[in-house]
């Protein structure tokens, strides 16, 4: 079953609701943004640079799919910790103009990056990514509790 993941629950740390709120305010500011610069000339390009991803999570697995457009697989980093994940990729130019006149270039080359908190912590040795047509899925199995803890005799 496929849900929406809910705000962050990190071992019920005092920062987490102030974090949830920026998460909230950056989503929002990227809509934003999105929108206003969505058929302007030379503004869209600067969206670029910041892959858009899909987060979800399952009972065992969280899963994030990134678009890399243009991207080769050999240029793709990702960087798995317990609770966060960052892609890292590089967008090479496939040709190179001679000509001292460009009209218009729209097309991003460069480095693109990502940081995406996740809601649980997941264990990195387990996870898996593939990639293919320009989307990177990441498979992130959860943590789970399986020391049910040990109970201790007590000297006198």
């Amino acid at each position: 079953m496929r849900r929406r993941l809910p705000a962050m629950r990190r071992n019920d740390n005092p920062l987490i609701p102030w974090l949830n709120s920026l998460d909230n305010l950056h989503s929002e500011i990227d809509r934003w943004f999105d929108e206003f610069t969505r058929g302007i000339p030379g503004l869209e390009s600067l969206r670029a640079g910041y892959p858009k991803v899909e987060v979800y999570e399952t009972d065992e697995n969280i899963f994030v799919n990134a678009e890399l457009p243009g991207v080769e697989s050999k240029d793709v980093d990702v960087r798995v910790f317990p609770h966060e994940v960052r892609i890292r990729a590089e967008k090479r130019q496939e040709q190179e103009y001679k000509e001292d006149k460009f009209y218009r270039s729209e097309r991003y080359y460069g480095s693109i990056s990502r940081n995406i908190p996740l809601p649980e912590e997941i264990d990195s040795e387990r996870a898996t990514a593939s990639f293919k047509n320009g989307i990177l899925k990441l498979t992130l199995p959860k943590v789970t509790p399986t020391d049910k803890g040990r109970r201790l005799s007590i000297e006198d």
